[in-house]
């Protein structure tokens, strides 16, 4: 094997160590290997990219998910803390556009913990330029 195993050599390197491999080990492989995941390249988003996601095409759906939680926010009866987090957030457009709408609830923006769950570098410089008014923070595992 060679000295940088593609990725597809280090499947088949793992699979004929330890034997068959779950979904959710291959799906993590794939997309968030540190050197060959799909997730770490440029960014996917987009007509340069490959595919396009329903915030980056019209606000309204970010903002109808922030008045639904906005809506759970006070059913909670507005609690003092709470944590958001967001699995693969993109460029943050879904929860910037969220926010927007729900921080208008008195007491939601105090209490809210803000996560990004991101592995590709140029995102979380996007997510961070797009969200920074919330104070987000990143987390590479759970």
């Amino acid at each position: 094997m060679t000295e940088n195993p593609t990725l597809p050599e280090l499947i088949d390197m793992q699979i004929r160590s330890t034997g068959p491999m779950s979904v959710a080990t291959y799906m993590g492989l794939c997309l968030t290997h540190p050197r060959q995941g799909y997730y770490k390249g440029a960014d996917p988003l987009g007509a340069k990219g490959d595919f396009v996601t329903a915030p980056e095409i019209s606000q309204m759906f970010g903002e109808l998910v922030g008045f639904f939680f906005a809506n759970i926010f006070q059913q909670m009866g507005s609690p003092k803390a709470f944590t958001l987090l967001e699995l693969g957030p993109g460029r943050g457009t879904l929860m910037a556009d969220m926010l927007r709408v729900a921080c208008r609830v008195e007491g939601f923006h105090d209490a809210l913990d803000l996560r990004l769950f991101e592995t590709n570098p140029s995102l979380i410089a996007e997510q961070h330029a797009r969200l920074e008014p919330y104070d987000p923070k990143w987390i590479d595992g759970f």
